[in-house]
């Protein structure tokens, strides 16, 4: 039996019976998602799309499906990740075969799932908050939602929609199953079903099995004459077997295919003391959602700074005495279910040492947890249309009051705020704005991509303001000297190379490589030679899966040094034989064994001649 709330008056437009309006309700959400997202279908690829979308060779295949049931989300890059997304592979591969590479195709899918994920937001909080009109509201609240800007703007965060999308049709059929006496194994079973989904889009969709855990314990409904506790567990625990049981096949079907993490580095202190830090961002942001960025200044705290530690701190004392007033105020057992809601699909993330460093915060991790947080608001707004109510006050007009609001502020702030996910140029430039302490890495995409655009001065401009922010970092020294090659400005680019080669922790094979070019640029082949020929030597010992790369520069510039040396053209030869047996369909490799051929023999007709 579950603790009923009594169902307010619904609030409907005049003349329309109640079905009329929940198909209005609809229309006007997808009306307000497309104003406030249409703006996307204009965007470009950004950032991991590239790799996992434009490059990605086994989304052209159907049979490819297979490999991300065995296998991690980034193999097709030929890197080890912990990320096993079945699912969003899988859809990934159908959005491949309805659009190919068409950006303006996947960015439709993905504000078509984000309007999804609205309805379905309508559909739960009807079924919650026993009000139409605070349902409306919930879900225009999340529809409209800046915080989402992310998640709807890139293409590749399409797994956190597809995640929420499948944890709140788990969440509705189960609580069908549990309000219903009509089709109950149906909705069990389908519950069961779209958690399986949820889990194999996104890891953070396990925690669907404490969200249903929670609301099975909170709406128990216990006799008079029974222990409270003990009647909850006899109840709860045992409808909970299945959901553990389909949680446990997942974790075994996710370690056989990317196998255990072990974290290493940071001290548990650390982290532990870091949290409050991270809480207090993403209730920030919920609750002003401004500036959304790919990257932030996640902090690590080892001190007790007011700051870092005890301003976060208070903060969330403060939070949470406010919900333990309205909890003892309302004795409403939804609060304390929303709010768990709110902070169990963050837990997966709270072992900061996974993410890359300074790099653990992001607005697309509270998508699914900000459903908790709209429900709870939707709730507040059902009190407080239940105070105008009391007082014999129109509800009617607080609701578009609301709305009016959360159109005109929402919708306007949600296109400006995706506006900065257009491009690359344009996401990394607001990035390293807002992560203004750690942007090396904002700064290092955008640098990448002016060269790319063969906007050289400003690609270097960019390169060197790296290196001021990390200048110990090798990579940020290969950059420049990247950028100064291009510009053809050599003799500074083989200084930035030998700089970064002095550098600790420095790949050598790379920046060895491009001084090597630059040598033969400048018309220096001895002295390019050996550069070149230590660059091939560490790529062939470390089995280098780019070495061929290494091998054709060594060939070409021996080739070089061949004119006035026979061995060397013998041995450049001898190269150049191995690379077109590596890759027999190459015919530059062909064009070169010819000349280097015709090169030898020049050069023995001359040394015969001479003898003669």
């Amino acid at each position: 039996m579950e603790v009923e709330h009594n169902e307010q008056p619904e609030v409907l437009l005049h003349g329309l019976t109640p079905r009329q309006v929940r198909w209005v309700e609809v229309v006007f959400l997808l009306l307000t998602v497309m104003l406030a997202y249409g703006g996307t279908l204009q965007f470009q690829f950004i950032y991991d799309d590239h790799l996992q979308i434009e490059q990605n060779e086994t989304l052209k295949q159907w049979s490819s499906i297979s490999l991300y049931f065995t296998g991690n989300l980034w193999q097709h890059a030929g890197s080890h990740s912990l990320y096993y997304r079945p699912i969003s592979g899988a859809f990934w591969i159908l959005l491949y075969h309805l659009f190919g590479t068409a950006a303006w195709g996947w960015h439709m899918g993905s504000v078509a799932l984000h309007a999804t994920a609205s309805v379905l937001v309508l559909i739960l909080a009807r079924k919650l908050l026993k009000n139409e009109a605070a349902a409306w509201f919930t879900a225009l609240l999340f529809a409209l939602h800046p915080v989402h800007v992310e998640t709807v703007s890139w293409a590749a965060a399409s797994c956190d929609l597809l995640m929420a999308i499948f944890a709140l049709a788990t969440l509705i059929c189960h609580v069908n199953y549990k309000q219903t006496t009509s089709f109950q194994l149906r909705w069990k079973f389908a519950a069961y079903f779209f958690f399986l989904l949820a889990m194999g889009s996104k890891e953070p969709g396990i925690t669907v099995l404490a969200m249903v855990g929670i609301y099975d314990w909170l709406t128990t409904e216990v006799p008079s004459n029974e222990s409270s506790i003990s009647y909850k567990l006899r109840k709860v625990l045992p409808s909970m077997v299945p959901w553990v049981v389909l949680s446990a096949g997942y974790l075994a079907m996710r370690h056989i295919s990317v196998g255990a993490y072990t974290t290493v580095g940071m001290p548990n202190q650390v982290v532990a003391m870091t949290w409050p830090w991270l809480l207090w961002f993403y209730i920030r942001k919920l609750l002003w959602p401004v500036e959304s960025s790919p990257f932030y200044d996640a902090e690590y705290v080892d001190s007790f700074s007011w700051q870092l530690f005890w301003g976060p701190v208070i903060g969330l004392l403060v939070v949470a005495a406010i919900c333990w007033f309205c909890y003892c105020k309302k004795r409403d057992y939804r609060i304390p279910m929303f709010l768990c809601w709110i902070a169990l699909p963050i837990v997966p993330q709270w072992d900061l040492r996974v993410f890359p460093h300074n790099d653990f915060a992001h607005d697309r991790y509270l998508y699914l947890p900000s459903i908790g947080f709209c429900l709870l608001m939707g709730l507040v707004w059902s009190w407080l249309a239940e105070w105008m109510n009391k007082r014999k006050m129109e509800t009617q007009k607080l609701l578009v009051v609301t709305v009016s609001l959360l159109v005109l502020v929402f919708v306007p702030l949600t296109y400006f705020e995706c506006s900065n996910w257009a491009d690359d140029i344009l996401l990394y430039t607001h990035a390293a704005k807002v992560a203004s302490k750690y942007n090396s890495t904002p700064l290092t995409n955008l640098g990448d991509v002016l060269l790319k655009h063969n906007q050289l001065e400003d690609a270097l401009h960019i390169y060197s303001l790296v290196e001021k922010v990390k200048p110990d970092w090798w990579q940020a020294k290969y950059n420049s000297g990247i950028a100064l090659y291009e510009l053809h400005r050599y003799p500074e680019a083989d200084q930035k190379f030998y700089e970064a080669l002095m550098l600790p922790k420095v790949v050598p094979q790379e920046p060895l490589l491009l001084m090597g070019q630059t040598r033969m640029k400048m018309g220096r082949m001895d002295d390019a030679e050996p550069v070149l020929r230590r660059a091939y030597d560490i790529s062939e010992s470390m089995g280098d899966p780019d070495r061929a790369k290494y091998k054709v520069q060594l060939a070409i510039c021996l080739e070089q040094l061949g004119l006035n040396d026979s061995i060397k053209a013998e041995e450049s030869l001898k190269l150049f034989r191995e690379l077109q047996a590596e890759r027999p369909m190459d015919r530059s490799i062909a064009k070169e064994i010819e000349t280097v051929r015709h090169l030898l023999e020049q050069q023995t007709s001359k040394r015969d001649a001479k003898n003669q």
